[in-house]
């Protein structure tokens, strides 16, 4: 499909993923340097912030099955390979996939800690084969906004900025529910996922306009060409509409 995204006509970048696999798992020449493009680009475009404190940015889509998650673990172990310290977070509280990913238990994590019962030495944990650290969603909680946009969670984000080079959020798409808008009170930084054959045009302009309402700092887009099987685990596409 043709996206309302280009080079030409454009102030984001765009990066093209022709394999939505993990590069953990799927060492693919042509998935490692389209990983390779995204995370120069990305170096240089946060390179642009003055502040020396640690950067932080969230990865959010559209709707689900767009490839979100999966971006997210590419670009920790991608970033990670440049011995940068890197942090993965997930911090969709409601349909977290980080976990079952990583092949990891989804037991204490960002949840916890934001509810009180965790510190936050606790919940942080190492992928060693890939150089990255990690915090999963941690028990559901009933009240995942609120958690997001709490001083607690801003202050979580300014601590963890002290301690590493790059933080990665995996949250939920912005069209589904607003927690993702709750997070950028806290970081503005957003890379986008388009899925082609799966993201429809004018539901991302909708969540492009959202961000910038909620004064997101766009700073790209990633593109993945769908070919094969799916990679998210949202089942069909009407459970968009059903993204509880």
């Amino acid at each position: 499909m043709q996206f309302p995204f280009s080079k030409k006509n454009s102030k984001h970048n765009l990066h093209v993923i022709s394999d939505a696999d993990l590069i953990t798992k799927n060492p693919d020449a042509s998935l490692s340097e389209a990983l390779k493009a995204a995370r120069i680009n990305l170096m240089y475009t946060l390179s642009e912030d003055e502040e020396e404190k640690g950067k932080a940015l969230l990865v959010t889509s559209a709707f689900s099955a767009e490839g979100k998650t999966t971006t997210c673990i590419n670009l920790a172990a991608t970033l990670a390979q440049t011995e940068a310290k890197v942090l993965l977070i997930d911090a969709d509280l409601r349909k977290p996939r980080i976990h079952s990913y990583l092949g990891v238990k989804n037991q204490e994590g960002l949840a916890n800690h934001l509810g009180g019962f965790s510190s936050i030495e606790s919940v942080i944990r190492r992928m060693n084969e890939f150089n990255f650290d990690y915090i999963t969603a941690g028990n559901i909680p009933p009240n995942p906004a609120e958690l997001l946009s709490s001083k607690k969670f801003s202050a979580l984000v300014e601590q963890l900025r002290e301690h590493y080079d790059y933080i990665i959020f995996d949250t939920p798409p912005v069209n589904a529910v607003a927690d993702v808008l709750s997070v950028v009170a806290a970081i503005e930084n957003v890379v986008f996922i388009c899925r082609c054959g799966i993201s429809i045009t004018s539901e991302v302009k909708k969540a492009i306009s959202a961000l910038e309402f909620a004064h997101a700092k766009i700073l790209g887009f990633i593109t993945i060409n769908a070919q094969g099987k799916k990679t998210d685990n949202y089942s069909t596409y009407s459970s968009y509409y059903y993204y509880r």
